[in-house]
């Protein structure tokens, strides 16, 4: 199936019902998939539909920058009278129905099944919980973060692959009326109703007009549709058209028998298969809202055949950002949005966080002072163990916590500045900080506000996009186990942190280049198995005691196992099959099995490693490589040996060879969303890394002024230009001064002169409103401008991977989820 739909410029005006501004380009192509379509100029991608929305700010000021930016088309209001190439406009009454149209249309055009998840609250934390579920055995898109309203449910659709299996979308209802527009344009054929609280009350009045609401949903399902209902307090079926079928704990079908809370703040759901079986998932949570939930998830998981295969699940905050500070604490920013779902989980992650005796801070901003007193309430809900304070400053918010006695210390002060120096004198290594804090209030700021100011240079890395690649993996290699390989740092992005957050997504093993970084996976708490590739002999003790699995790829190393079998956990036999590098000749394979058998070692895995699966110039001899593996495979069959778990694909492999994924797949760069080679984008992989400096100095040059260390550029005339604080010791070759670019506020700006080694030099000529703290985009998105790895990666003369893997220590590694 094809990674984007191709249209002429005709059919997408008939499509939007819209007029072509001149003849000259009726036959120009547009694009149609995920990141195809923008509504701000900065995302749009070569040959994607840039929409002119209009709202607090208007989109057509920025149609010349899209089309500058790759748009093939801007669509526009039919009175706008701004500056247009002919032919690259389609001109509507409204684009925002245009945009409605055109997600409608290619909602008809996905061959998937859509659940649309629904509720008062809860909505997104079950639809994450549904999409991890059945992400373990087919591939399943979930709606990014909250994008729930007209525009954000239409941008869903648009964004959805179009070789998903299922598509789980999330949708608001705000106000009467509002879901039928809606549902002509997702049209699901299932509705899973989460929790029904008393939000509903100010638009809709009543509990029956709120779900009589969320029911217009249902219009469009064929007779024997589904719906799922999760709610424990409200009864729909009146509400329900006879001809669907509806599962909700009211009714005898209900597959979940119980949720019981258990020691260490845990919850276990237990709940029946259509066969009769017991499944049991424990939920990282003693929060009964957020149980409910997940149990929510697991039942409609379970209806759809699908039951859950993880026997642990973690409720994962959205709109969330951490660090772990220097020091050795951890800071961790949630929006302090009024839904006590969002704080139940974000407080979850907090204590999680700590360390075994660490203390959580809770840091209440100013804007918790127009919170309801039940989200207010959720601070009291921690496990029975906790140990934690919270800080907030004088006001209604404080006024309420005292008189509701929620079982924390509540330290009140005078103002926000007061609270960052009783954090900073309290807060000890292995501490949580969790700091509740309006949306537009990055983790940079609170860092800053309460803590030592983080250093410049950030490497954020979007948890949301490394799942939805884990979700294309297991699409392109069903039923295969997945190795998630964290090397070199997880390429440089934190291998803990991601190890922590890929265990929490139900990867298989893990893989690491020697023993230090698999002890260190270890001391970070992770419990799965771990594979050093390469191995030293003298690493066998350190191994043994951090309980790693060794990499058996020479003689040597062969020898040494059998020499000490009972100081060696497992190990991977490796194969030579072409690439000559590491790996056993095959005509000592099935030798090396028998004496590692006779030994008394266990050998888990049998693999080699392709030299060339991203060039399809070379594919013969790729062939030629599974070719010989297979052939290895058979001697080990004909030898009546025990079949190991075989594995041969790496992100490469995967992506062009998936029918020979075998028992398992070895995932690296892929799942940070790149794709290792310009031939291996046949699968939409989302960028997950996005680096990030400050301007730290901005001046004025005049005709001959020299830039940099040996003055090799000459301004020719006057120009404007900044300092960034990211160098070549950060991981900036230096070669990137002659070609490459940044972007700050939205606009390129070229690198000049020679890159020193803590800073650089652009020329601000395309960026007046640069100043001093200005953030400056290296790759990645931000404020929905974009610059992707590889572009960087050219410029520099080198590949994504030497890119990533070369990012400085200096670089604060973020944690995101939106």
């Amino acid at each position: 199936m094809p990674s984007v739909l191709e249209l002429s410029l005709r059919e997408l005006a008939e499509i939007v019902e819209g007029m072509i501004d001149g003849e000259t380009a009726l036959a120009t192509t547009v694009q149609l998939g995920p990141r195809r379509v923008a509504i701000h100029s900065a995302r749009v991608e070569p040959g994607s539909i840039f929409v002119a929305l209009q709202g607090k700010r208007d989109g057509h000021q920025w149609v010349r920058s899209a089309l500058e930016q790759g748009a093939s088309c801007a669509i526009v209001k039919t009175d706008w009278a701004g500056p247009m190439q002919t032919g690259r406009a389609v001109r509507v009454a409204s684009p925002l129905i245009a945009l409605q149209r055109l997600a409608r249309w290619y909602r008809q055009q996905l061959a998937c099944d859509v659940v649309a998840v629904a509720g008062t609250v809860g909505k997104t934390t079950t639809k994450e919980a549904i999409v991890s579920f059945l992400n373990e055995t087919e591939f399943c898109y979930g709606s990014p973060g909250s994008y729930n309203s007209q525009i954000g449910v239409a941008l869903s659709i648009l964004d959805c692959p179009l070789g998903a299996d299922r598509a789980v979308i999330e949708v608001a209802a705000t106000e009467p009326g509002e879901l039928s527009k809606i549902a002509e344009m997702l049209r699901p054929s299932t509705l899973v109703i989460s929790a029904v609280g008393d939000r509903y009350q100010s638009a809709f009045g009543s509990v029956d007009a709120y779900v009589k609401e969320i029911c217009e949903l249902t219009r469009f399902q064929p007779k024997g549709g589904t719906v799922i209902s999760g709610s424990r307090r409200i009864d729909v079926t009146p509400f329900v058209p006879e001809h669907l079928t509806l599962h909700s704990p009211f009714g005898n079908a209900w597959p979940i028998v119980s949720e019981e809370r258990i020691a260490n703040g845990k919850t276990l759901i237990t709940l029946q298969t259509a066969r009769g079986g017991v499944r049991q998932v424990e939920v990282l949570t003693s929060s009964t809202w957020l149980a409910n939930d997940v149990a929510t998830a697991a039942a409609t998981a379970t209806i759809f055949g699908k039951p859950p295969r993880t026997q642990q699940y973690a409720p994962i905050s959205l709109d969330l950002q951490t660090w772990r500070s220097p020091s050795g604490a951890y800071l961790l920013r949630s929006a302090a949005v009024d839904d006590p779902m969002a704080w139940r989980v974000a407080i979850a992650d907090a204590y999680a966080a700590a360390a075994s005796t660490g203390h959580v801070f809770f840091v209440l901003s100013d804007s918790a002072n127009s919170l309801t007193r039940e989200t207010l309430g959720t601070l009291g809900e921690g496990p029975a163990d906790r140990r934690g304070s919270i800080l907030v400053t004088e006001g209604p918010a404080a006024m309420v916590l005292g008189e509701m006695k929620i079982g924390l210390e509540v330290r009140v002060l005078p103002n926000a500045s007061e609270i960052g120096r009783a954090v900073t004198g309290f807060v000890a290594p292995g501490d949580v900080i969790a700091v509740f804090a309006g949306r537009s209030q990055l983790i940079e700021g609170v860092s800053k506000e309460l803590m030592n100011a983080m250093a410049p240079a950030r490497l954020r890395v979007d948890i949301g996009a490394i799942e939805q690649n884990l979700a294309l993996v297991r699409k392109q290699c069903p039923g295969a186990r997945v190795m998630s390989v964290v090397k070199a740092g997880a390429y440089g992005a934190n291998a803990p942190e991601i190890a922590r957050h890929l265990a929490a997504l139900g990867v298989d093993e893990f893989a690491v280049s020697d023993a230090d970084e698999g002890a260190e996976l270890r001391r970070s708490g992770i419990s799965l198995p771990i594979l050093v590739l390469h191995p030293t002999p003298d690493e066998f003790d350190k191994a043994y005691h951090a309980h790693l699995t060794l990499c058996i790829h020479s003689e040597e190393l062969l020898e040494a196992a059998i020499a000490a079998p009972s100081r060696v956990v497992a190990v991977h036999v490796e194969c030579e099959t072409g690439m000559n590098r590491t790996g056993l000749p095959a005509e000592l394979v099935v030798t090396a099995l028998q004496q590692l058998h006779a030994a008394g070692i266990r050998v888990a895995g049998l693999f080699s490693h392709l030299a060339a699966a991203d060039d399809p110039a070379l594919d013969d001899f790729t062939r030629k490589q599974l070719q010989n593996f297979t052939q290895i495979v058979g001697d080990v069959t004909r030898a009546g040996l025990p079949m190991p778990t075989r594995h041969i694909l790496a992100s490469s492999g995967i992506i062009r060879f998936p029918e020979y994924a075998l028992d398992m797949v070895r995932v690296g760069v892929a799942m940070l969303g790149i794709a290792p080679s310009e031939h291996c984008r046949g699968v939409p992989l989302v960028p997950a890394l996005t680096l990030l400096s400050k301007l730290i100095e901005r001046r004025t040059l005049h005709e001959g002024d020299r830039v940099g260390y040996g003055g090799s550029y000459r301004a020719s005339s006057t120009m404007d230009v900044g300092v960034v604080q990211l160098g070549y010791a950060d991981g900036i070759h230096r070669a990137f001064g002659a070609r490459g670019s940044v972007i700050i506020d939205g606009q390129h700006c070229q690198v000049i002169g020679i890159i020193s080694m803590d800073s650089l030099v652009v020329d601000l000529s395309n960026c007046p409103t640069a100043q001093v703290d200005s953030d400056v985009l290296f790759f990645g998105t931000q404020d929905g401008a974009t610059q992707s790895l590889e572009a960087v990666a050219e410029a520099m003369g080198t590949i994504p991977y030497e890119v990533i893997g070369g990012l400085g220590s200096r670089i604060q590694r973020i944690f995101v989820r939106y």
